[in-house]
């Protein structure tokens, strides 16, 4: 046979065992034009059986999770302070409780608040806090004031367990003075909100603006709050103080919420004096109830 001859045969018999070795020729690397979904995503794989492998667009990694998304809520409510998680869409809350310290056996508040959710992150409230005091003759009893309030939670990241919350209360006093003027409270406050580890931590800060006629005053309040989920059991240790004038009472309350069901909670906390300003001991008592929301 001539070389020549020989030549032929072989690059014959190479071209037919390639050509066998798939029904598909091997795949094309197609570079992706400028403007693709990543810079991480330039190049793509395409076979002739039609199947193409998708760019990796790594975009997708940040809608993979639903931007309402929320940090989910260990406790509905703190004793000392406001708690930063907001209401559900539809949600309605009831918070019932009642608070009694023993220098003054007779004295105690029994408030009564309802909070809506307008959406995930805003909602609005009431508070009808029912005070009793009792002093040496008369008992009085009553609602002196009506408190309405809005919450807004403009950060609340799941993935950092990092939240933090606006909001504003307006108390209007139910009873004239002897000057005929009425009590109006303003409170913008801010809450702050970090989970590190297994233990959250809730600081809010308060500042409260009194005016009657041509009186007015300003107080303060800080308060932290920690606790940690243990089943149904949530035990909670809080620290606050407040600034009235020339009062400032410090207070020490280590608590306990216990959640029976979905939509129930059930706290008791036992506020300790610090200073000669606070009542030396007290206790508390919460009942939260949850209904509706579009997330049950």
């Amino acid at each position: 046979m001539k070389l020549m001859d020989l030549r032929f045969v072989l690059l014959f018999g190479l071209t037919f065992s390639l050509a066998g070795l798939g029904q598909a020729a091997p795949p094309r690397l197609e570079i992706q034009p400028e403007g693709a979904a990543s810079s991480f995503a330039k190049v793509a794989w395409d076979d002739d059986d039609g199947f193409a492998n998708e760019p990796w667009d790594d975009s997708d990694d940040d809608n993979d999770r639903d931007e309402d998304e929320m940090i989910p809520q260990i406790v509905q409510e703190v004793f000392l302070g406001t708690a930063v998680y907001p209401q559900e869409k539809g949600e309605l809350q009831v918070n019932a409780g009642y608070f009694q310290g023993n220098e003054l056996l007779n004295d105690g508040q029994v408030p009564f608040e309802v909070e809506y959710g307008i959406t995930d992150r805003f909602q609005i409230g009431m508070e009808l806090p029912l005070e009793v005091h009792s002093p040496e003759e008369d008992f009085e009893r009553g609602v002196h004031a009506v408190e309405f309030g809005i919450y807004y939670n403009p950060l609340n990241d799941p993935v950092s367990r990092r939240a933090v919350g606006l909001g504003y209360d307006l108390a209007v006093g139910t009873e004239l003075d002897d000057a005929g003027n009425r009590l109006w409270v303003h409170e913008p406050y801010i809450v702050g909100y970090q989970e590190i580890g297994s233990v959250a931590f809730n600081v809010t800060g308060r500042l409260g603006f009194a005016t009657s006629g041509d009186e007015s005053e300003v107080e303060g309040e800080v308060a932290l709050s920690m606790f940690r989920e243990f089943g149904k059991l949530v035990p909670m240790l809080e620290v606050a103080t407040q600034w009235e004038g020339d009062e400032n009472p410090i207070v020490l309350a280590p608590g306990m919420f216990w959640k029976p069901r979905r939509g129930l909670q059930l706290g008791a906390s036992l506020p300790i004096g610090l200073n000669d300003d606070a009542t030396s001991i007290g206790c508390f008592a919460l009942v939260v109830m949850e209904f509706g929301g579009e997330h049950d």
